[in-house]
């Protein structure tokens, strides 16, 4: 049956919808949304006039009068609009799209041509809750159905025009008279020809373009008709595309790796604050109960002395040992950790005293929770130091005289004034 202007028309500029179409029924819902873009459907419309020209024998411009333009183009700004909006959310979107992809490969399993404005139309149904990627989606179809209806009056338009049908007519006559004057032979020779032509020339714009997987387009028969320069551009073409394709995969690969890392960083973070205020109010409020699972797994290196501290109780080597990397030092709950050393340490002055002295770093987290540390018990702490700084002064002893020097450091520390012998021993450092 002979195709008419209408039927040519029609076909080319159908193409992309049935390419989208066959893009969304295999799953490629990216590829397919790339096949309806403003720019692919413009240059179906472009080639379908010039085909159309062609055929008939009449400018480019002559068949473009005949359309109705303005509504193509309204028409076509709304699909590139919704086209773009819909790309760009499904990219976001497509990391949830797995068991999606499934139900719209189903819809044409019958063998049917796909519907390209339905398969839309049901992703956009599956996607409801995400209005954001549904919204697009549901306009684009709209659009899209709505395109297919006006390619289809155009068809009948030029299929009912009078003025092609009479230049197709003319051009048929110059044609028969034409393949009458050159011969069968000629003809055969010159059909061969313009189909190699047709098809080198329809390689190299593939390889122009500056997608290297533009090849995997091209029909077979046009590649079978290629150069072999043209072969090897092709082939190299196609090594390419496989190496990006490769390229975004372990990119991807990695993004997601980074993302899961830094969301695991994130998440151990959150939990170790979380177990630091814990840990914070546990200790303001001394008792024998033991620290709870979470804390006794997330603080483990440092369990014995959190133990210790949440009884209200220190040993004399904690009130030697260095605290600076005690756990939660910072913010609120390192204000909470260090009251409660302080308190605890004040306490148990009267076992520590005559043996051990505050190190440094004990000092500076005493000052820190000076604050809970009483006016009685901080008064408390003046006879067991006066008593190690008496014996210091007496027996004169060097190493004696430095754990002095440290416990009347911390009078000080808590806002307690030293007394007469500790004013005596501390003079001694600063003579």
């Amino acid at each position: 049956m002979t195709r008419t202007v209408g039927d040519q028309f029609y076909h080319v500029t159908m193409a992309p919808l049935a390419m989208a179409g066959n893009c969304l029924r295999r799953g490629d819902v990216r590829q397919g949304l790339q096949e309806l873009s403003g720019e692919s459907l413009v240059g179906s419309m472009q080639r379908a006039i010039d085909a159309v020209a062609a055929n008939v024998g009449l400018r480019a411009g002559a068949i473009e009068r005949l359309l109705p333009t303005e509504e193509i183009d309204n028409l076509l700004e709304s699909v590139a609009r919704c086209q773009a909006d819909a790309a760009e959310q499904w990219q976001l979107h497509m990391a949830h799209a797995g068991g999606l992809l499934e139900a719209i490969a189903k819809l044409t399993s019958d063998g049917r041509s796909p519907e390209t404005g339905m398969c839309l139309m049901r992703i956009a149904t599956k996607m409801k809750l995400e209005k954001a990627l549904a919204t697009p989606l549901r306009e684009l179809a709209g659009h899209i159905e709505n395109w297919e209806e006006l390619l289809g009056r155009i068809r009948r338009l030029l299929d009912d025009g009078k003025e092609l049908a009479e230049a197709r007519r003319r051009r048929r006559v110059v044609r028969l008279g034409l393949l009458a004057a050159v011969g069968v032979a000629g003809i055969a020779v010159g059909a061969v020809a313009l189909t190699v032509l047709g098809a080198r020339r329809r390689i190299d714009k593939s390889l122009t373009d500056m997608n290297p997987c533009e090849v995997e387009l091209m029909r077979a028969a046009d590649v079978s008709m290629a150069s072999a320069k043209q072969k090897a551009a092709v082939q190299s073409a196609r090594s390419a595309c496989r190496e990006n394709r490769e390229s975004a995969r372990l990119l991807e690969e990695k993004k997601q790796a980074e993302a899961k890392r830094q969301r695991r960083e994130r998440e151990a973070v959150q939990e170790r604050e979380a177990r630091c205020v814990e840990l914070a109010a546990r200790v303001t409020k001394p008792s024998a109960t033991p620290l709870s699972s979470e804390l006794t797994e997330v603080f483990s290196n440092d369990l014995r002395l959190l133990t210790r501290l949440a009884a209200g109780q220190l040993s004399n080597s904690d009130v030697a040992s260095d605290v600076a990397s005690l756990p939660c030092l910072t913010g609120p709950p390192g204000d909470a950790i260090a009251g409660a050393f302080a308190a605890a340490l004040v306490q148990s002055v009267e076992s520590w005293a005559p043996t051990h002295a505050p190190s440094p770093s004990a000092l500076l987290l005493v000052q820190r929770g000076k604050a809970s540390v009483g006016r009685v018990a901080g008064q408390n702490l003046i006879p067991p130091i006066e008593k190690t700084a008496l014996n210091a002064l007496v027996t004169g002893d060097a190493g004696l005289t430095k754990k002095a020097i440290k416990c009347c450091e911390l009078l000080t520390s808590v806002g307690v004034t030293p007394h007469l012998y500790c004013n005596a021993v501390m003079g001694k450092l600063y003579r």
